[in-house]
């Protein structure tokens, strides 16, 4: 019985079973030799007995035990992965909870400023100073929100869930995103604010995202200003010099055993509810930037991060300046700009950016002067101050998004202010500004701003012109929140679609055939029963017409592996939550805009076979000039059907030999013929033989 008893002491200690065997027959070893060495005459006793009997009890008990060993371990691993679980579920709902707590804190604070509520049909009246200060109210919701979902966006880096995307990087001013970031940021009051002092010593153009750099920004300023209340005598210095942003705390320092593991995911210290992923989301996305993020750190004397760019060429950035301004003269080139400023040297100095671009610029000095000029004079575009005079910016663009000024309703309007963008920013957004750039700016931030703004525009009024087209179609709706598909439904209701709403995926199926004729579905893709990859795949398995119904899809995860079996199930169209209004109704509009009947879509896939046949063979002859226009002429083909992957694929390689005068690099035709292989794959049940 003692043996069988240390056997499994022996296993329990050691879980993983070579260590266990391993060390049982080292015992076993060790008690022979010291049986032999201690006990006299030891070889001539009858060992049979110790054979028969005590070498199956082990023996069984050896593997009774493993047995035992491993279920045990595996109940170890299942409640330290529980654990864990637990530990970052309870990190993140403490840190969810700050911004949570401040949003209801700012409501409480609106409600005190709206009046009373009285019986039906009572007129209320808001002073303007309450209005100012609900509106102040407002953006500090919008930046507790977006601090909430900045911490969701880092837990699911962390999780592997959303590779960085670098396709929408562009050329950006360190100082001014910087500027944006400190401004921007949520100081528990003014005193904080005062606290944090910017010094630009040297700008420079760093290639890059702006929202993920000013997260970056918001989690060093929001670890430094964690100690605030502790330490009153810390300052905050933020120092943009050559290649590099400097943010230095004269806080509480750091010890060395927590500085050696500060950008390690999930390691938080000192710090109650925190997820520990700021600084590990600061250095992915330093790396992706190409650059690095380092910190130093002295107890009780200061902590030190600095970020470290790598440097643009100066004939990358001459290439990227050419660009723009390029860009921007085709945009605006011989149109009219009218400056709006109380100011004559910020009219003049602004004339003298917009001089470069070919325009012709009127200006005014207030707001009333602005619409009597608008009244008499048509302009493309408005560069308006926001502090002014008789009339300032906010009611000058309210009176001209209103229609008070005719056929002006959807003309590009930027905001060129000193004041701080977020205070202003929900005013803003609600009237309808397409854009907003400090003072100060440097002249082709101005310039971007304005092309920025054109485009802005012109995607709006592509949008409303688009409610011809969506009103009276019929849209499914699966989504498994119930508070996700009431917005959305009367979102899309608005544009006069007519909208079924289910909540999980087999319904979905049910509707789509069923009796009532579904133009279009809109599916979330995680849902009980069937989720969004499952619902294309059976759309597409169903007989036509009903196999060709546009299917769009929207998810929280958007990685490379998901769009990929998107596209393999047939998804024509991928929407990141939260979805962007806009985005939904134009990706609506191109896959309702067209109707191909069955004839004609032969007669398309027919040529467009044709052609990519030439295509090739004057690939084969280095022909460039006649592949461009083989390509474009392609493209104009495959823009008349629902074929948004080849359509993107094609678009890509006809730049590409447009802008070089050479053919793309590897095998990119067989991919493009692949592409219009699983297009034809697609549209067969439609196409009469």
């Amino acid at each position: 019985m003692l043996e069988v008893t240390m056997v499994f002491f022996v296993i329990i200690v050691f879980s993983q079973p070579w260590i266990a065997i391993t060390n049982m027959a080292l015992g076993v070893i060790l008690a022979m030799v010291s049986s032999h060495l201690l006990i006299p005459d030891f070889s001539s006793f009858n060992h049979s007995v110790l054979v028969s009997d005590h070498l199956h009890v082990m023996i069984y008990t050896l593997l009774v035990g493993l047995i035992f060993s491993r279920s045990n371990l595996k109940g170890q691993l299942a409640q330290e992965k529980l654990d864990t679980v637990k530990e970052l579920t309870t990190c993140i709902a403490l840190e969810m909870k700050n911004p949570i707590n401040q949003i209801r804190y700012r409501i409480d604070l609106i409600q005190q400023r709206l009046p009373h509520p009285g019986y039906s049909g009572q007129s209320h009246s808001v002073s303007a100073t309450d209005m100012d200060a609900i509106y102040r109210e407002i953006s500090k919701c919008r930046q507790s929100v977006n601090w909430g979902a900045q911490v969701i966006e880092m837990t699911m880096d962390e999780m592997g869930f959303t590779p960085i995307d670098k396709t929408g990087f562009r050329h950006l001013s360190a100082a001014a995103v910087t500027r944006k970031a400190v401004d921007e940021f949520s100081y528990q009051n003014a005193s904080d604010r005062s606290r944090v002092l910017l010094m630009v010593r040297e700008d420079f153009v760093f290639n890059g995202d702006e929202t993920r750099y000013v997260y970056v920004l918001f989690n060093l300023l929001k670890n430094a200003t964690y100690y605030f209340n502790e330490h009153l005598d810390a300052r905050i210095m933020v120092i943009v010099d050559e290649q590099r942003v400097t943010v230095e705390d004269t806080g509480p320092g750091m010890k060395p055993d927590v500085l050696a593991r500060a950008f390690e995911p999930f390691h938080s210290v000192g710090k109650p509810g925190g997820t520990g992923l700021g600084l590990s989301f600061c250095k992915r996305t330093m790396q992706a930037f190409g650059g690095r993020i380092t910190c130093e750190s002295s107890m009780g004397s200061f902590t030190r991060f600095v970020m470290r760019f790598p440097r643009i060429s100066n004939r990358d950035l001459m290439a990227y300046e050419d660009s723009l301004l390029t860009r921007a003269k085709e945009v605006f080139q011989g149109k009219q700009i009218l400056i709006v400023d109380d100011a004559p040297r910020l009219r003049a100095s602004a004339r003298a950016v917009l001089g470069p671009l070919g325009v012709r610029v009127d200006e005014a000095e207030d707001g009333r002067t602005a619409l009597e000029m608008l009244a008499r004079k048509r302009y493309d575009a408005m560069l308006l101050d926001l502090s002014m005079p008789v009339l300032d910016g906010y009611d000058t663009a309210e009176t001209i998004r209103r229609g008070g000024v005719p056929g002006l309703e959807h003309m590009p309007i930027v905001v060129h202010s000193a004041e701080g963008q977020q205070p202003a920013r929900s005013r803003l957004d609600r009237i309808g500004v397409d854009a907003f750039i400090p003072k100060g700016s440097k002249p082709l931030e101005i310039i971007d701003a304005l092309c920025r703004a054109h485009a802005s525009a012109a995607h709006r009024q592509e949008t409303l012109a688009s409610s011809s087209t969506l009103a009276g179609k019929t849209l499914l709706l699966a989504d498994g929140e119930a508070f996700s598909r009431k917005s959305l439904r009367a979102a899309l209701q608005e544009r006069g679609m007519r909208v079924i709403d289910v909540g999980d995926g087999r319904t979905a199926m049910n509707m789509l055939t069923g009796a009532i004729r579904i133009d279009v579905v809109l599916t979330d893709m995680q849902m009980p029963m069937l989720d969004g990859l499952g619902i294309a795949r059976a759309i597409r398995l169903l007989p036509p017409p009903l196999c060709s119904t546009p299917v769009i899809a929207m998810g929280t995860q958007c990685g490379e592996a998901l769009f990929t079996a998107a596209q393999e199930a047939g998804i024509d169209e991928f929407l990141e939550k939260p979805v962007d209004l806009m985005e939904l109704f134009q990706k609506l509009n191109q896959q309702l805009a067209v109707v191909v009947d069955a004839g004609a879509l032969s007669d398309v896939l027919s040529d467009v076979r044709t052609k990519l046949g030439i295509l090739a063979h004057h690939v084969a002859l280095n022909n460039h000039d006649m592949g461009q226009e083989l390509m474009h002429a392609i493209l104009e083909l495959a823009g008349q059907i629902n074929a948004r992957a080849f359509h993107a694929e094609l678009r890509a390689l006809y730049d590409i030999t447009r802008e070089k005068g050479q053919w793309p690099t590897g095998d990119w035709l067989t991919r493009l013929q692949d592409l219009f292989a699983e297009v034809e794959k697609r549209f067969s049940p439609a196409v009469p033989a």
